[in-house]
């Protein structure tokens, strides 16, 4: 089977307009991807010992103050409690034996 010069120029003008098309679409459809740029955190392997070992103690120092914090606020309720304990209901204060 043998094309002329006609079907020739036809198969061409097919094949480029389906390629036109095919890229017209591929550019409408496409699709932008941004992504936010955020550091990651240090690994913690590639930390030495003494990095490890400053955010360790500084996680311990400031539970240590929460914890004395909260003692502190025991302590002056319970010498609050106590104080009122030893005055009578009038205001006086009581003896002790």
């Amino acid at each position: 089977m043998k094309l002329n010069r006609n079907g020739n120029r036809l198969r061409w003008f097919v094949a480029g307009s389906a390629l036109v098309l095919v890229f017209t679409a591929g550019q409408a459809m496409r699709l932008d991807a941004q992504a936010g740029v955020r550091r990651a955190a240090p690994k913690e392997h590639f930390q030495s010992g003494a990095q490890r070992s400053e955010t360790l103690l500084a996680d311990i120092l400031a539970t240590l103050r929460r914890l004395d914090n909260r003692i502190a606020r025991i302590e002056k309720n319970v010498e609050s409690v106590a104080a009122a304990s030893r005055q009578g209901p009038t205001g006086e204060t009581k003896r002790q034996r």
